[in-house]
């Protein structure tokens, strides 16, 4: 079995492939269609926002990149996805992840966390929930990398033959340059800032799941410091701006 093979036991394949991925509102529906998504789903939200698609009883969150841009410019991803196992084959025990998603960061009764990549360098975090047999109950898919551009599902040849869909990347220049600052820098931009260690430093796990990366600051204001240990990595630290309100 393979890592994508495994995962569609939890989700269905365009919500693996859209993960960490983000796109004009059009795009992100026609990629997400099969979830029936509706208007509502588009919302000007300062961070991650949860969904439902009763259609197939998977869970997502959504956030909007650029809400201050006009309706038409404005981008849309998918931040991270959560369900329960779809079939058999999904409820693995604990030791049978390990030939998959490698050694786990975290262990214990009834979870296990762990972080890996797909085959475009979008990296991501998995958190596994395990019934009292120890058997993978419900799995949640969470992206840690920079957003990445949406696939353009592209109308399969032939429905009737059950071809599969094929999948065609958005130019990268259709995502915004983004706005970024410095721990104790002037912030240049009122909103939202996300903060972000390089992805190689030992703390960028931990940083990277923590509500204390988010800070709502005005134009002017010396930004916040993460509170890295030792106090010179925090220089290596990004805030990127998210949204204004």
């Amino acid at each position: 079995m393979t890592m994508k093979t495994f995962f569609s036991h939890f989700a269905p394949p365009v919500l693996i492939a859209s993960l960490g991925r983000c796109g004009k509102q059009d795009a992100v529906a026609q990629a997400l269609k099969s979830l029936q998504p509706s208007a509502s789903w588009f919302r000007l939200a300062s961070k991650p926002y949860a969904l439902r698609s009763p259609a197939l009883g998977v869970d997502l969150m959504l956030q909007c990149l650029n809400a201050e841009a006009p309706p038409a410019e404005r981008l849309w991803g998918v931040h991270s996805w959560s369900g329960p196992a779809r079939t058999a084959h999904g409820r693995l025990a604990q030791q049978e992840l390990t030939p998959l998603l490698g050694e786990p960061l975290l262990c214990m009764d009834g979870m296990a966390v762990f972080e890996g990549a797909d085959e475009e360098g979008q990296r991501w975090c998995a958190h596994g929930l395990f019934d009292s047999g120890k058997r993978l109950q419900s799995l949640t898919l969470m992206r840690l990398g920079d957003w990445l551009p949406m696939p353009v599902v592209e109308a399969a040849q032939s429905a009737a033959a059950g071809h599969a869909i094929s999948v065609a990347a958005v130019p990268a220049a259709s995502a915004p340059a983004p706005v970024t600052c410095r721990s104790s820098a002037t912030v240049p931009k009122t909103g939202w800032y996300e903060a972000r260690l390089p992805a190689d430093h030992s703390d960028f796990r931990y940083f990277s799941q923590s509500n204390g990366r988010f800070v709502r600051k005005h134009e002017g204001e010396r930004m916040l410091t993460l509170g890295v240990v030792p106090f010179t990595d925090e220089g290596l630290v990004v805030w990127t701006w998210l949204r204004e309100g």
